[in-house]
């Protein structure tokens, strides 16, 4: 039997106490809306700690997340649990350089590394996200915009990270700032190319190490209503094979 908590309304009701997979969000049953939550997911990433010498002191490694039944093992025997949470950013500082393998568990809805764009204070989000090494899960994620922007010791993503996201719009800054990145960059595209993306500004911008042929993101069909832009995509990725061909506006 399935039982429904968490009561939204007098008859939509917060399914929580199964693993779902790849099951519909909600159904109607006997007059009532179940709302199903995310599927239940376990996203490994790679993390070591940074010392940042200006502030003589270890950074923190950080992301921002919303999900329900979340809980993360930090890679060095701490496991916490967080529950259910709601745009809220998680931090936990290493004080070495060891890399430790992160994984974050739960019906998770969005996960964002990225840092913000204003601020620069020691406060997450507002600084570099150094410490974050390598992503070796599919993301779920509600926009690419700044997805890991800033994460500037990022070497790795999994070919599959961006899988999810096809029916997102906005990808600008997704991989801006992340100089050490390096990989296929068709294999990080292609599951989006035949999505809603539109919106490609700055997209890898400054990731010098990234290899292979840029699919011709420059002439994918918009979301409907929607105009193409991709200024300074690829700016500075002087590695691709197809650079000099890439549109000037693109890079």
């Amino acid at each position: 039997m399935i039982q429904a908590s968490g009561r939204l309304s007098p008859t939509r009701n917060m399914i929580t106490d199964v693993r779902l997979g790849q099951s519909p969000i909600s159904e109607v049953r006997l007059g009532q809306e179940l709302i199903w939550p995310a599927p239940y997911r376990t996203i490994e990433l790679i993390a070591a700690g940074v010392y940042n010498s200006s502030w003589a002191a270890w950074m923190p490694f950080y992301f921002t997340i919303t999900g329900r039944a979340v809980s993360v093992d930090w890679g060095d025997g701490v496991i916490e649990p967080y529950g259910n949470i709601t745009n809220q950013v998680l931090s936990y500082t290493y004080t070495d350089t060891t890399e430790r393998t992160v994984t974050v568990y739960g019906h998770i809805d969005n996960i964002k590394f990225g840092r913000g764009s204003g601020s620069t204070s020691r406060t997450p989000p507002n600084y570099a996200n150094a410490c974050l090494l390598e992503i070796r899960s599919p993301l779920p994620i509600i926009t690419g915009k700044q997805l890991c922007y800033g994460c500037t010791y990022l070497r790795a993503v999994s070919s599959d990270v961006l899988s999810l996201g096809s029916p997102l719009i906005d990808w600008q800054d997704a991989f801006s700032g992340c100089p050490d990145l390096a990989g296929d960059v068709s294999d990080i595209l292609t599951p989006i190319m035949d999505g809603n993306g539109t919106w490609f500004n700055r997209m890898f911008s400054g990731c010098a190490l990234l290899t292979g042929s840029a699919p011709a993101v420059w002439n994918k069909t918009p979301a409907p209503g929607k105009t193409l832009t991709g200024s300074s995509c690829f700016a500075g990725c002087t590695g691709l094979d197809n650079y000099t061909a890439i549109p000037s506006g693109w890079k």
